[in-house]
């Protein structure tokens, strides 16, 4: 849980959801120092991981240093790795199922904080005291500047921003419905490594409706848009040149639950989902 994730050894004090999966059995860092997770010996690929059930294409800020889920709006993490829910579809590796926090419905809090690399508010309270409430949380990062430190680095760009966002209403005693928004991006820019380098990605959309029709059946609804596109700008022998490509998903999906008793839950659900990509195109800048 949050808690959990806070209390973890961090880089440059911001907790990472990633990187403290990393500290369970059978998990460890594709690459060394980053959050390119690899189970049990698999490449990262094989990992659905999902965010309110959208899913995420790239968890992944400032080169695969940070991960895009900022802590103060995370409720909970559950990590799959071997027996995976069928609900989640199929994966080879694992399934990491990541919960955002719902907002207060009874009184409001503020805070922000100032970071050696990032720097965040949040925001959240009631909308109707006791049935509705918001939460929004953004987080600024700016690993560039910590790295213009050193001399080999010197012109380096990099920065990151993360914006949260969700609203949950309790309509009654049995529908409550929940609007959940992620939007992120990256600017990275290396003076000697590579000239004229950005990324930009990133946003997912979940609306979700959960209705309880009787006492042993509930269901749950939920329609999800995820976006991954990425812009690369390189200079190579004087010619400008900017790469670009998307991939976008559109779900349907409708789960059921039903309690025959205290120890036998059957569950069952539909599922419909379409994507739509451009692998990529080059054009001048």
């Amino acid at each position: 849980n949050q808690k959990d994730i806070q209390a973890l050894p961090t880089l440059g004090s911001e907790p990472d959801v990633l990187k403290s999966l990393q500290y369970l059995p059978g998990v460890i860092s594709g690459n060394e120092g980053s959050n390119n997770i690899s189970v049990r010996g698999s490449n990262q690929w094989g990992n659905l991981i999902l965010l309110d059930e959208a899913m995420v294409y790239n968890p992944n800020h400032a080169l695969s240093f940070f991960s895009v889920f900022n802590n103060d709006a995370i409720q909970q993490v559950s990590l799959y790795k071997s027996y995976f829910p069928l609900k989640y579809g199929g994966r080879t590796s694992s399934v990491i199922d990541v919960k955002m926090r719902e907002g207060n419905n009874q009184e409001k809090h503020r805070s922000a904080t100032i970071g050696v690399i990032a720097s965040k508010i949040q925001l959240e309270g009631p909308i109707k005291k006791g049935k509705t409430s918001y939460l929004v949380a953004g987080r600024f990062a700016y690993p560039g500047a910590v790295l213009n430190v050193l001399k080999q680095f010197r012109g380096t760009k990099m920065s990151f921003y993360d914006v949260n966002a969700k609203i949950n209403s309790t309509l009654n005693d049995r529908n409550r419905i929940f609007f959940s928004v992620y939007n992120g991006g990256d600017h990275t820019f290396f003076n000697q490594l590579v000239r004229g380098y950005g990324m930009n990605w990133g946003n997912t959309t979940a609306f979700r409706w959960n209705r309880v029709w009787t006492d042993q059946l509930s269901g749950n609804f939920s329609a999800i848009f995820s976006n991954y596109y990425y812009r690369y700008k390189s200079i190579t022998d004087g010619m400008k040149f900017l790469w670009k490509s998307n991939i976008q998903s559109y779900q349907l999906k409708y789960d059921a639950d039903y309690a025959v008793n205290n120890a036998l839950h059957i569950r069952s659900g539909l599922s419909a989902h379409v994507f739509t990509t451009m692998p990529g195109s080059i054009s001048s800048w």
